[in-house]
């Protein structure tokens, strides 16, 4: 009889190991031990269903039992229950250190659900804390909640490997629930200070956009209209948003003390674009007058400074007479110093220019000069 209970715990044991295994670590490895456990576990079932019958062909007890027959009969069924034993105990011992394996990963998969789901507790202890509680870590904490439902089954149902992905992602949720949920005072304060600066600003810009109707006026009068139109297009377009940014600030701090700092800094990032917008559109008039006060009075400063950048590209490309100068090189700086000649010529010639296109088309030619600069070291290695 202690054979046929030492073969039975063997089967029941290496059955369960098998389909742990299939599901724990699904793959090529699970599956032979499946297939290799499939027919001995057919024998076991033979030699038990043989060793019962045995046992109730030969009764020991009745006087009318033959000895010399029974013995060799049950001997014959207890060494078949033992080979049976064996084989099921050498099959779990050939996967056993895999079964460790996959044992492990679930303890350790088992241990980061736990992990995860104190981890969404913190986080709901956090917004509760809250009052109000604002859209943006409402929104996360559902995040995290939703991302909850993939360990709901734990580790044994899903997996070690899902279970563990599903834990970590839960996990670093609820971290970040906690962290904005737990920050929310010190952002709060940071926002309202930068809330009165851009206040400042918007002021500032508002101010200085009402002084500029001399500048304008300087522009129209003493300078040809290609020279200024796009400034003047600029502030147009600028004017209403200028009008709108006191309201807008407003509004924001209003949304900031009903406790929504997240949506106050998502609108605060759109609020600062505009408000540099408008700067720029206010302070390019004073800055395209400076400009085009500046090449009106010395026209050839910015003529001679793109000049020397032609003449230092030109000294490169010569070198030393080592490396003859690729033609290309020569055509474009042949092209700059073309353009040059024709600029310096328009000077003498009377009447209002426009100072800007002639400021533009310097900087061109000292760009241009620049880059073949650049081709020539890149070609020569330096």
């Amino acid at each position: 009889m202690q054979a046929f209970y030492r073969m039975d715990s063997a089967q029941r044991a290496v059955t369960v190991a098998s389909a742990a295994y299939s599901r724990l670590e699904p793959g090529p490895d699970a599956g032979r031990m499946a297939a290799e456990l499939a027919p001995l576990d057919a024998e076991a079932e033979q030699v038990a269903a043989r060793y019962i019958a045995t046992l109730d062909r030969f009764d020991l007890e009745l006087p009318s039992t033959d000895p010399a027959a029974a013995v060799p009969a049950l001997d014959e069924a207890t060494w078949a229950l033992e080979a049976a034993a064996t084989r099921l105990e050498q099959l779990q011992g050939r996967y056993a250190p895999a079964l460790e394996r996959a044992d492990r990963a679930l303890v350790e998969a088992t241990a980061r659900v736990q992990e995860a789901r104190a981890a969404l507790e913190r986080a709901r202890s956090a917004v509760a804390a809250l009052d109000p509680v604002p859209h943006d870590v409402a929104d996360l904490l559902r995040g995290a909640e939703q991302a909850a439902q993939g360990i709901a089954g734990g580790a044994v149902q899903q997996g070690p490997e899902a279970a563990r992905r599903a834990a970590e992602e839960v996990r670093r949720s609820a971290d970040r629930v906690v962290q904005a949920a737990s920050t929310l005072g010190e952002r709060s304060a940071a926002l309202e200070r930068r809330l009165a600066s851009l206040g400042v600003r918007v002021d500032a810009v508002a101010y200085r956009a009402e002084a500029l109707a001399p500048d304008l006026s300087t522009l129209r009068r003493d300078f040809v209209e290609p020279s200024w139109r796009d400034v003047e297009g600029a502030l147009a377009a600028a004017r209403p948003l200028l009008a709108a940014l006191p309201d807008r600030v407003a509004d924001l701090r209003r949304l900031l003390h009903a406790g929504e700092v997240g949506r106050a800094e998502e609108q605060v990032r759109q609020l600062v674009s505009d408000l540099e917008r408008a700067e720029a559109a206010v302070d390019g008039v004073g800055r395209r007058l400076q400009a085009l006060r500046a090449v009106e009075s010395r026209p050839r400063e910015p003529l001679e400074r793109a000049r020397f950048a032609v003449r230092d590209a030109q000294r490169l490309v010569v070198g030393s007479g080592k490396e003859a100068p690729r033609p290309a090189w020569v055509a474009r700086l042949d092209g700059l110093v073309a353009r040059l000649e024709q600029l310096e010529h328009g000077l003498g010639v009377r009447g209002h220019r426009d100072w800007w296109a002639y400021a533009a088309e310097l900087g061109s030619i000292e760009r241009t000069a620049a880059q073949v600069v650049d081709d020539v070291r890149r070609a020569r290695g330096r």
